[in-house]
């Protein structure tokens, strides 16, 4: 994905975030409620901050990895290291839906378009649309 690609994702997700609340955290092996609420506060400030940063037309805009980069830096430093378990799947889940959703919107619901937007299997695509009861 290119740096303007990049760019136009996460002015989309930040634009987003600003207007819907997020969607609940999948629960992942170990991890409290409270430690889930602590990662969509910091997923929700850093999707803020990537508004923020895309509202400056001139300044320099916010890669996805700088927005989940700093989110996971967050959530680290709110968390204590001998309960943190499960956060790989945690985060995954929280990005897999809505890049799906946002793949089947833009594709109009094409899912072999779709699955070469994401370069998916179209097999592997229709699994993970189940998974989330996108289909």
């Amino acid at each position: 994905m290119s740096n303007a690609q990049t760019a136009v994702l996460v002015s989309d997700v930040a634009d987003t975030a600003t207007t819907a609340p997020l969607q609940e955290v999948k629960t992942a092996a170990g991890l409290s409620t409270a430690k889930q609420a602590l990662l969509r506060q910091a997923i929700a400030k850093a999707t803020a901050s990537a508004a923020e940063a895309n509202a400056a037309a001139n300044s320099k805009q916010t890669s996805l990895r700088q927005a989940v980069t700093e989110t996971v830096k967050k959530y680290y430093e709110q968390v204590d290291v001998n309960n943190a378990q499960g956060v790989y799947e945690m985060v995954l889940a929280e990005v897999e839906e809505p890049l799906l959703e946002a793949t089947m919107t833009f594709t109009r619901g094409n899912q072999s378009r779709a699955a070469i937007v994401l370069g998916l299997s179209r097999g592997t695509l229709r699994k993970l649309l189940k998974k989330y009861d996108l289909d």
